[in-house]
């Protein structure tokens, strides 16, 4: 698996996470547990939220610790799977 700068991910490491979905959904709050859920570790103040223009939507950025590739796609499925995750970014 390659990062956005084409290297090969490492091992443990630190990874972010981003997903949208509607504004009163709760996914501000969802996100981290289904983070921690997987097994990763959710770090501390990384946690962001940005509303689109018309407000009917949130964005939802957070960095986590990944232990191994398994572990990594675990979060994604998880949070992938679930229904108030309408994309992921």
């Amino acid at each position: 698996m390659m990062n956005l700068d084409g290297e090969a991910y490492e091992f443990p490491g630190a990874f972010e996470i981003s997903a949208m979905g509607a504004s009163d959904a709760g996914i501000a709050d969802v996100l981290p547990l289904l983070v921690e859920a997987a097994g990763a570790q959710v770090l501390t103040g990384t946690l962001r939220t940005r509303s689109s223009s018309g407000g009917n939507y949130v964005a939802v950025h957070l960095n986590f610790l990944a232990a191994s590739r398994e572990q990594l796609d675990a979060v994604y499925d998880a949070v992938r799977e679930h229904p108030a995750i309408k994309w992921l970014l």
